[in-house]
């Protein structure tokens, strides 16, 4: 004979799952400690240079802010070293990666 799913055992399942979710958090959270960041700020590298498939809001926001904010940086170094061609390299370095992180921010389609 089969054994019916009751509630109980659901519920425990559930409680089970939901107490691995949170622990996950808890150890991100915890995380501020000079070791122990290299777990999250590893993430936040690989969305800003390599993107989302479907990025959180908060996260399209922040992407597109510190895009932008790189890009202006970019522009405002190569207007003012426009005539020192190694000012102007970086101003330019600076500039693409705004845009590349900018563009980072939008939701892209996966690959199959």
């Amino acid at each position: 004979m089969r054994r019916r799913r009751t509630k109980q055992s659901s519920a425990r399942r559930h409680k089970a799952e939901l107490g691995g979710f949170l622990g996950q958090v808890r150890s991100k959270q915890e995380n501020v400690l000079w070791p122990q960041v290299m777990t999250n700020v590893r993430s936040a590298d690989a969305f800003l240079l390599k993107g989302s498939p479907n990025p959180s809001p908060v996260q399209r926001v922040a992407a597109w802010i510190f895009g932008l904010t790189l890009f202006a940086e970019g522009f405002g170094i190569g207007f003012v070293g426009r005539r020192l061609p190694p000012v102007l390299l970086v101003g330019v370095a600076f500039a693409l990666l705004g845009a590349w992180v900018f563009r980072n921010g939008f939701a892209r389609r996966e690959e199959p």
